[in-house]
């Protein structure tokens, strides 16, 4: 599978499908060149507009880890998120209101 470990986007290029375009071609790379099942990554569980972004993009929550990002105080928890390709189904998903 594949994963993403950060996107840091500076605030002037924001807004541009930046996000959108590298998750586009790592996520056809882990398709269709190494056969991979998913990809996912873990976004912090109060960044909404983050969280709107990857569920827009087919993204889902499959857990939440707690304490993932212990050192940032508020709104630790990660929530770690796949988009599955294919005929790969995620059994352990989450629905949003698990949450």
């Amino acid at each position: 599978h594949g994963h993403i470990t950060a996107f840091s986007i500076a605030p002037e290029y924001r807004r541009l499908s930046l996000v959108r375009n590298m998750c586009q071609c790592l996520e056809f790379a882990s398709d269709e060149i190494y056969k991979g099942y998913f990809v996912d990554l873990y976004v912090c569980c109060n960044n909404a507009l983050a969280i709107n972004m990857y569920k827009g993009m087919g993204y889902s929550v499959y857990r939440q880890v707690r304490e993932y990002y212990g050192n940032l105080g508020v709104g630790k928890d990660g929530r770690d998120e796949e988009h599955v390709f294919g005929a790969y189904v995620c059994i352990g998903a989450l629905d949003h209101t698990d949450i």
